[in-house]
């Protein structure tokens, strides 16, 4: 805590413009004399660490943090921490901004490594490319000095003593002595003569060998006491314990060095031999690599996802598999490994390396990149926000509409379904259905299908209006549509959709829509639409039911208290043939309904509109209806909906009769009074309900 307030009181006398912000502390070994906090870039938020030095902390450790700045500044290569910043304020303090790194030994220290991890870090940090390219010598390589960036790859800092292997007069020999726990790792050759006996040999960097041989030791062992600690094998791997040995030979000229090491690694069966060094060499090679070797490459990777570490995966394969992606194509396989390594990642993650790919993609016009976004709508549109999704890559989608290959169309159609449920009414309502209406009509059959498939499904998302307005018209032009499998999806879309009718459109619209599919030349057709229409009959029936229950309760002291004050004296003929009907449905409209019977004389109850003067009383004023029929000149019949319970209603119907009007369903018929009325066979009946098909409709 108090380092944290030195630093805010660094930062408050001279370094308020260094443009980052300090947060929490990480803590380092005690040989480290400095300072890591995390910490963000004011202008982007970017993260990254902050490496503090404080003269007063460390008297006398200037000369070495200023070099280690010195150098860091200098040098750029894969397996060095990247620099990125830094304020240095003369003989007082030092602040390095670098990526976002953490020390390697914490993770050591909770065994959460693998032994392939291990071996891979140890070829990234085998610092042969400061030996062999820059001509220099490290000098301090301990796992003090090793830092793990956000992708899992390790960093190399610790710079304080690195020198040129050709200057006489370097920090090295000066001040090699002077960094914490210098003895526990100095090579037996500096113990005996100092370090400035490196100057009159010319295998210079054998002392960078015997730190990397420590460095071995200390990861898969931990820490060590005393250099005879070193010759244990302990958990080193027995392909790499004999090489390793050969590190620590106290001759410095005998020793192994470091390019050698890494040579005996990539021999065959070698130490280094493993499917994490080879895909991270190859990834470094990436787009000069040709097809087949990137096919093979994205296939081991895919088949061996599980056996990389998280961290690698996410920063490292995923940013090389997206850049070769936008650059090259690479087909539906390269971008389903690209979805399967982004489940890895949390949601800020997705947000800030997938969401923005898959935006830039759907702005690409190649046709192939379209398709293998379109097909794999469902494992990525979910970890994409709303607001992305409606103002960025649904107006983009939208032109897969009109594009000149169906494929493109059909497919655009279908995503949508996926998508449906995070669009903005307004995308929905005002904008996807003036392009669903235009695909309705498409001159290929299985677009038509598909639009039809989708209104259905995403019927309950439109406004109400729109159902009316919409759906009942697309409906009944594709029931009429010549492809067959159109008329069936239809047919399963009107079943999805059922409930967003009300019974007045279903029986005024939708019913007559219907029926005559019914009898449509194909079998599935026709058995489809069995099913669909016992449904709209069944909203049918409800209102029936609810107009007849709403027509009793208004009439039902009605039928109690009013007595007809005049009898007919009108010729009212019942025909004889008809006399055990009436009995028999006096009372049942519905019974009526569904029974099938022949009338083949003259109509029952068929009243003479023309002789009738019968006065009727009820609690409704009905004189209108008189005055229409004791005028009217032709016949009419009228069908009994419900007629009076008295058991001898039927004996007395010649002597006086009781009308209610509001019980009656009125039926205009030709003036013919011989008309025919035929009960047919329920249309059912000759239906094979065992040559049922399957197709249904996922609501």
């Amino acid at each position: 805590m108090e380092l944290l307030k030195s630093a805010a009181t660094f930062l408050s006398k001279g370094s308020n413009d260094f443009g980052y912000n300090f947060e929490e502390k990480i803590d380092l070994p005690a040989d480290s004399f400095w300072q890591l906090y995390n910490g963000t870039r004011k202008a982007n938020g970017m993260e990254c660490s902050l490496f503090v030095f404080e003269s007063a902390s460390f008297p006398g450790k200037w000369d070495l943090a200023h070099n280690a700045l010195l150098k860091l500044r200098g040098l750029r290569h894969p397996h060095i921490i990247q620099y990125l910043s830094s304020k240095e304020i003369e003989g007082n303090s030092i602040t390095i901004a670098t990526e976002r790194v953490t020390p390697l030994i914490r993770d050591i220290k909770r065994k959460i490594i693998s032994e392939e991890v291990l071996v891979w870090g140890l070829y990234q940090i085998a610092i042969n490319f400061i030996n062999e390219n820059a001509q220099s010598i490290h000098g301090n390589l301990r796992l003090s000095s090793v830092f793990v960036n956000e992708s899992g790859e390790w960093k190399v800092f610790g710079l304080e003593l690195f020198s040129p292997i050709k200057e006489d007069n370097t920090i090295l020999y000066t001040y090699g002595g002077c960094i914490l726990d210098s003895s526990k790792y100095m090579p037996p050759e500096i113990q005996d003569k100092g370090w400035k006996y490196l100057k009159g040999i010319s295998s210079k960097t054998a002392v960078d060998a015997y730190h990397l041989g420590c460095l071995i030791y200390e990861i898969f062992n931990g820490a060590f006491k005393t250099p005879s600690d070193l010759i244990q094998k302990g958990r080193i791997p027995h392909k790499l314990f004999n090489t390793y040995k050969k590190l620590l030979i106290p001759n410095p000229t005998l020793r192994l060095s470091i390019s050698k090491f890494i040579n005996c690694g990539h021999n065959n069966e070698g130490f280094f031999q493993t499917e994490l060094i080879e895909c991270s060499e190859f990834l470094e090679h990436f787009f000069v690599k040709d097809k087949e070797q990137v096919n093979t490459f994205l296939r081991k990777i895919n088949d061996s996802i599980d056996k990389f570490p998280e961290t690698f995966l996410k920063f490292k394969i995923l940013p090389s598999l997206i850049r070769s992606y936008e650059f090259s194509g690479g087909g539906d396989k390269l971008f389903s490994l690209i979805l399967n390594v982004g489940t890895l990642l949390t949601q800020d993650d997705y947000k800030s390396m997938i969401s923005p790919f898959i935006v830039r993609m759907f702005s690409n016009q190649n046709r192939s990149i379209r398709l293998c976004l379109l097909e794999n709508f469902p494992n990525y549109i979910n970890h994409i926000s709303d607001i992305i999704i409606n103002d960025k890559i649904f107006p983009k989608m939208l032109t897969g509409f009109n594009d000149i290959v169906p494929l493109v169309r059909e497919e655009t159609i279908k995503a949508i379904v996926t998508i449906i449920s995070k669009l903005s009414e307004h995308n929905i309502n005002n904008e996807l259905l003036k392009y669903l209406i235009r695909t309705h009509n498409d001159e290929q059959p299985k677009i038509r299908t598909s639009t039809i498939i989708c209104l259905g499904k995403i019927g309950k998302h439109l406004k109400p209006n729109n159902c009316r307005r919409i759906l009942i018209p697309a409906f009944t032009k594709s029931l009429q549509d010549p492809f067959i499998y159109t008329r069936i999806a239809t047919l399963i879309a009107l079943n999805a959709t059922c409930d967003l009718f009300d019974e007045s459109d279903c029986c005024l619209k939708l019913i007559p829509t219907i029926s005559p599919v019914l009898i449509d030349a194909e079998k599935s057709v026709r058995l489809q639409a069995k099913k669909t229409i016992d449904l709209y009959l069944q909203r049918a029936l409800k209102l029936i039911s609810i107009i007849d229950d709403t027509s009793k309760t208004d009439n039902s002291d009605s039928l109690n208290t009013y007595e007809p004050k005049a009898t007919s004296k009108t010729n009212l003929s019942v025909s004889k043939n008809n006399s055990k009907v009436n009995d028999k449905y006096e009372n049942c409209y519905d019974d009526i309904y569904e029974t099938r019977f022949q009338n083949t004389s003259n109509v029952s109850y068929m009243y003479n509109a023309e002789n009738i003067t019968a006065e009727i009383k009820t609690s409704n004023d009905i004189d209108t209806w008189n005055d229409i029929n004791t005028s009217n000149k032709t016949d009419d019949l009228l069908m009994l909906g419900t007629v009076n319970q008295n058991e001898n209603y039927m004996s007395n119907a010649k002597k006086h009769t009781t009308f209610q009007p509001n019980k009656l369903t009125s039926i205009k018929l030709e003036t013919n009074k011989n008309t025919d009325n035929q009960w047919e066979q329920n249309v059912w009946d000759n239906w094979d309900d065992s040559d049922d098909d399957n197709w249904k409709l996922d609501e």
